[in-house]
C-alpha cells in the first residue's frame, strides 16, 4: 500500500507519543504534525470532534482518525505491514503486548508521578526517595522478564522497545536529577538494552525532540546509567 502523509497530535516529550513517531520514523512514513489547541475555545472543541478525550497521541489518516498510542502502533503496523513492529508467532506477538501494556500501566504513571515532583519547590526528600523506590520496583518486574539480544526479541526492533525507550531515558534522568541514580548492576539488562536503542535513527530522533524541548544540554543527556 502506497504510504500517504499522516497527521500527528503530539507532544515532543510524551512518551506515550514517543511510540507512535519512533513506529513512524522505523517505517519511513511522511508526517504532519498540527499544533495542538492548548486553550478551551472553537479550536479545542473541534480538536474534540476528531479525538473525544482531547488527548494526544491522535493519528489522522485520511478521513480515519484514531487515538491513544498502543492503538495507533497497532494500526500503523496493520496498515503499513512492510517494516513490522511486531515479533514472529502469536505466543511473541502476545509477549510483545504484554510488555507494551506493562509500560502503559505501570512504568510510564511511575514516571509521570516523578516528573510531576520536579514541578514541586520543595518536594520532600522521604517522597522522593519512596516514589524513586516505587519506580526501581516497577523495573525490577521488567529487569526480570527480558532477555535482551540486543533488542527484547533478538535482531528485531519491535513495538514493545519502542514502547518502553523514552521512559527509561525519563528513568535514568529523573533518578540522577533526585541524586537516587538507577544502579546498573540492579538493572544491567536493561542498560545494555537502553543503549543498543540510543544507536537507532528513530530513538535518537525521538530522544533529540525531547532533549530540545526540555532545554536541556547534550552533555547532560547523553549520560547512559
Amino acid at each position: 500500500m502506497e504510504k500517504r502523509t499522516v497527521k500527528l497530535y503530539q507532544l515532543p516529550y510524551s512518551h506515550f507519543s514517543a511510540k507512535v513517531r519512533i513506529v513512524l520514523l522505523e517505517k519511513g512514513m511522511q508526517v504532519d504534525y498540527p499544533d495542538i489547541p492548548s486553550e478551551a475555545g472553537d479550536a479545542l472543541d473541534q480538536y474534540r470532534l476528531i479525538n473525544p478525550t482531547g488527548k494526544v497521541p491522535c493519528l489522522i489518516d485520511g478521513d480515519f482518525a484514531v487515538g491513544e498510542g498502543e492503538v495507533i502502533a497497532e494500526y500503523l503496523d496493520g496498515q503499513y505491514p512492510e517494516v513490522p513492529m511486531l515479533p514472529e508467532g502469536e505466543q511473541q506477538k502476545a509477549r510483545s503486548r504484554w510488555l507494551s501494556r506493562y509500560h502503559d500501566l505501570y512504568v510510564a504513571p511511575q514516571v509521570t508521578v516523578l516528573f510531576l515532583l520536579t514541578m514541586e519547590a520543595s518536594p520532600e526528600p522521604e517522597k522522593i526517595a519512596d516514589e524513586v523506590e516505587k519506580l526501581f520496583s516497577v523495573l525490577d518486574i521488567l529487569e526480570s522478564v527480558i532477555e535482551p539480544s540486543p533488542y527484547f526479541f533478538g535482531d528485531r526492533f519491535c513495538l514493545s522497545d519502542a514502547s518502553h525507550f523514552l521512559s527509561f531515558w525519563y528513568s535514568l534522568f529523573l533518578c540522577e536529577k533526585f541524586e537516587h541514580p538507577l544502579p546498573s548492576e540492579r538493572f544491567g539488562k536493561l542498560t545494555r538494552w537502553y543503549n543498543e536503542v540510543c544507536q537507532r535513527e528513530s530513538a535518537a530522533e525521538v530522544l533529540r525532540v525531547c532533549r530540545e524541548f526540555h532545554g536541556l544540554d547534550t552533555t547532560e543527556l547523553e549520560r547512559a546509567a
